[in-house]
């Protein structure tokens, strides 16, 4: 059976999840452009972890089905 539960993937949400308020204020408080492009890149960066630990886990499904 395949884990799509990787601990990665757990660690970069939570990370992100936790400095994500951080960054924010941070980068609207300051108006900076480099903070605001940091808080994009961490926004797609946590897209991006959603959606791979989404498409495992429907492979994961239909493994398991068959």
């Amino acid at each position: 059976m395949v884990n799509t539960d990787s601990h990665w993937v757990i660690v970069g949400g939570v990370l992100g999840a936790l400095s994500l308020p951080y960054l924010l204020l941070y980068a609207i408080g300051n108006g900076e452009l480099l903070s605001l492009l940091v808080l994009a890149a961490l926004l797609v960066a946590l897209a991006l972890l959603y959606r791979i630990h989404d498409t495992l886990s429907r492979i994961e499904a239909e493994l398991v089905e068959d």
